[in-house]
């Protein structure tokens, strides 16, 4: 588990962080504080990687506070488990009776068979999720966006002005071959670089989209360095 006082730019470099080693915190090294909490399981079979709340995002994640000895109950995505096939009933054989003479009926033309219809492949669903904080160079030309993804991954991600219909302030394409973290370097359009010059700071939205389907938007703050 890792804390992080507020959402970082870099999940590998947290302000803190604890084990759990039979059902109990190991070597916890936390100062006092607020924080948002990612939650990385040991074994990818019983979970994926998460921020606390169940978050896929740290922006939606439920802030917890350190405060000395402190009891945490943190909740982590669980991945669906694999249902137990149910076995197929042995037929019971029916006595075969004894046959009857009858007279033989006029031919018939059997029906056309009936093709069975293909069965389209389940194709797993991968979570995806962006650091909220995106820093912009002090030319404020260009960005450098964080993509996390729960499982191997091909997509292309939008940054834009508004969740739906708004001006568009980056984009780029990602390829992850197992699960992880991408960190991308992208060009600002004019528009992201003339919204950075009033403030230095813009909430922009990630529309994210992987394997061919189209995710959430999630937020974004676009925030150049000085």
């Amino acid at each position: 588990m890792r804390f992080f006082v507020s959402c970082p730019s870099d999940i590998n470099a947290p302000d803190g962080s604890a084990a759990i080693s039979n059902g109990s915190y190991a070597n916890p090294s936390i100062p006092d504080g607020t924080y948002r909490v990612l939650i990385t399981p040991d074994n990818a079979a019983e979970g994926v990687q998460s921020w606390h709340s169940a978050r896929a995002s740290c922006a939606d994640a439920t802030v917890v506070t350190i405060s000395g000895n402190t009891h945490l109950d943190l909740v982590a995505l669980a991945t669906t488990p694999t249902p137990t096939p149910t076995p197929t009933p042995t037929a019971t054989p029916t006595p075969t009776p004894t046959p009857t003479v009858a007279p033989t009926p006029a031919p018939t033309t059997p029906p056309e068979p009936t093709q069975s219809p293909s069965v389209p492949s389940v194709v797993p669903k991968v979570k995806v999720s962006v650091a909220h904080t995106v820093p912009v160079a002090s030319n404020g030309k260009t960005a450098t966006i964080v993509v996390v993804c729960s499982a191997a991954c091909t997509g292309s991600l939008q940054v834009s002005s508004k969740a739906t219909k708004g001006t568009t302030y980056a984009s780029l394409t990602f390829k992850l071959t197992k699960k992880g973290s991408l960190k991308q370097q992208v060009n600002l359009t004019k528009a992201a670089t003339a919204a950075l010059e009033k403030s230095g700071k813009v909430t922009a939205y990630g529309i994210p989209t992987v394997n061919g389907v189209k995710g959430n938007a999630v937020s974004l703050t676009l925030k150049r360095n000085k």
